[in-house]
Formats: structure tokens, C-alpha cells, sequence
């Protein structure tokens, strides 16, 4: 019975290992992925949140990454199975400032926010 259940083993091996042979030329035919695996990312603006999940349900965006606060959309969402979400709590504001310049080489025209006081009037004047 021992001796069984070692031929057992090595006829095992030897198929895997046949396998395996048979395989890698079509393995090692293939080309070899360089680079990132994702060739490209198309950014496309939807301001309706209402259009943005009827987009999604559709197929036609892949993720709307935009707070949802509307109790409806919201309800939209949960009633379709093939959409998924994350609740976030919090959200993260900004506002940046350009401070090239003092003068655009494009345009010609002053940037105010090239000046230091004029960006510290703003911090002044912003109730953050």
C-alpha cells in the first residue's frame, strides 16, 4: 500500500510537471506587461449629480467622486444593485493661490496674489 501511494505521488508530479512544460511556451510567448497597468484616465466634468448616477448605472463613468447629500440621489443609489458607495464623513476645502509674478507672461496682467500682504489680507478677510 505504501508503494502505491508513492507512484501515486510521482505519476502526479510528473503530470503537473507536463503541464507546466506544455504551458511555458505560451507563457514565455507572451509579452511581458510593461509600464503602468492602466494605458489611460479620461477625466470628464458632470456637474447634475442626478445625470452623474444615471451615467454610472449606464456604464458610462466609472466613479463620480463627489459628496452626494441629496436624501433622493442618495436613495437612487442604495435601490441599484450594480452600484456601489462609500459613506465619507468630513470633507476637505481650499482655496490656492497663484503667487507667479507679479505679472503673467502670458497675459501681460498683474496677479495681485504675487504680493505677500495681498495673501495675508486674504487669510485676514477668509473666516476659515
Amino acid at each position: 500500500m505504501r508503494m502505491h501511494g508513492k507512484r501515486f505521488k510521482l505519476l502526479l508530479s510528473i503530470a503537473v510537471l507536463s503541464i507546466c512544460l506544455l504551458l511555458s511556451p505560451a507563457v514565455l510567448a507572451e509579452e511581458e506587461h510593461m509600464g503602468a497597468w492602466i494605458d489611460e484616465i479620461i477625466f470628464v466634468e458632470e456637474p447634475s449629480q442626478s445625470a452623474a448616477i444615471t451615467r454610472l448605472a449606464v456604464g458610462e463613468l466609472d466613479i463620480y467622486a463627489s459628496a452626494i447629500s441629496d436624501a433622493e440621489l442618495f436613495q437612487r443609489v442604495m435601490d441599484n444593485p450594480g452600484l456601489e458607495f462609500e459613506r465619507s464623513f468630513g470633507s476637505y476645502s481650499e482655496l490656492t493661490f497663484n503667487p507667479a509674478g507679479p505679472v503673467f507672461p502670458e497675459t501681460g496682467k498683474l496677479n495681485p496674489f504675487a504680493v505677500p500682504a495681498i495673501r495675508q489680507a486674504m487669510n485676514w478677510l477668509i473666516d476659515r
